[in-house]
C-alpha cells in the first residue's frame, strides 16, 4: 500500500510537471502506481498479431469454473431438503455444474498452444535463436517471485481470521504447508504428497509447468523439422481423444 501511495504520487508528478526520472529505484516505485496500471488495466487495444478469440474462451471458460466451484465449496448442510441434493445430479441442466472440472483442460490448450505460437513467431519471423534453458528460466521468473510469497504467507493466514470450524478449517492447510511447503517450489505437489497438499489449487500450477516443460517434445521439432513436429501434433491429439 505505502509503495502504491509514494508510486502514485511521483506519477501524478511526472504527469503534471512532464518531469521524468531515469532512477532505477524511482522506476521501480513507479511500477506500483495506480494511474499507470490502471492505464494498462483498462487498455482495450490489441496488436495485429493477438489471437483475440482466446479471450472469449478465457471468459466463457472462466465463468464455467466459478460456476463449479461455488457449488464444490457449498456446505448443501445447512439448507433444508438435503436429500434432494441426489437429484440435482439426474437434471440436464446441472451438468455443467457436475463436469466443470474439464473447463480447466481448456486452459491447458490455450497455454499450450500460446507458447507454440509465440516461439514459433520469435523463431522464425523475428529470427531469434531458442535457448532452451531461458525458455525454463523465463517461466520460473513468471511464477516462483509471487508463488514463493504466497507459501511463505500460509502460516500467517490462520491468524487472520475467526470463528466456530475457522481451526477445522484451516489447520489441515496449514499443517499441509508446514510440511510440504518445496513440493511446491519443485512443481510436484500434484503427485508427491497430494493429498497433504500445500494451498490445493497449486496443483494447476504444478500441471502448467509440467505440460510447459513436456511441450518442449513438440516445440522443438516444429521448429527444425516441421512436418515431424505436425505428425507429433497429430498423434497427440488423436491419443487424447481416444484415451478420453
Amino acid at each position: 500500500g505505502l509503495f502504491m501511495l509514494i508510486g502514485s504520487l511521483i506519477d501524478l508528478y511526472c504527469y503534471y510537471t512532464k518531469a521524468s526520472f531515469k532512477g532505477t529505484g524511482i522506476r521501480i516505485l513507479l511500477c506500483f502506481s495506480f494511474m499507470s496500471n490502471f492505464k494498462k488495466f483498462a487498455n482495450t487495444k490489441t496488436s495485429s498479431d493477438t489471437l483475440s478469440c482466446l479471450n472469449g474462451i478465457r471468459f466463457l471458460c472462466m465463468s464455467w469454473v466459478i460456476l463449479g466451484h461455488t457449488y464444490l465449496v457449498l456446505n448443501f448442510q445447512i439448507f433444508l431438503g438435503l436429500e434432494k441434493v441426489r437429484d440435482y445430479a439426474k437434471d440436464f441442466g446441472f451438468q455443467a455444474v457436475i463436469n466443470a472440472s474439464v473447463a480447466v483442460d481448456t486452459f491447458f490448450c490455450i497455454a499450450g498452444m500460446l507458447v507454440c505460437y509465440v516461439t514459433i513467431k520469435l523463431v522464425k519471423i523475428q529470427g531469434r535463436p531458442f535457448n532452451i534453458t531461458v525458455y525454463i528460466l523465463h517461466r520460473l521468473w513468471r511464477i516462483l517471485p509471487v508463488y514463493f510469497f504466497v507459501i511463505l504467507f500460509m502460516p500467517m493466514s490462520g491468524l487472520v481470521g475467526s470463528g466456530p470450524i475457522w481451526y477445522d478449517t484451516t489447520h489441515k492447510y496449514l499443517k499441509a504447508c508446514e510440511d510440504n511447503w518445496w513440493t511446491n517450489l519443485l512443481f510436484i505437489n500434484n503427485f508427491y504428497h497430494a493429498t497433504d497438499m500445500c494451498i490445493p489449487q497449486s496443483w494447476y500450477i504444478a500441471c502448467d509447468f509440467q505440460l510447459y516443460v513436456a511441450a518442449l517434445l513438440i516445440l522443438i521439432p516444429l521448429l527444425r523439422w516441421p512436418k515431424v513436429g505436425l505428425s507429433m501434433c497429430g498423434a497427440g491429439i488423436l491419443a487424447s481423444i481416444l484415451y478420453s
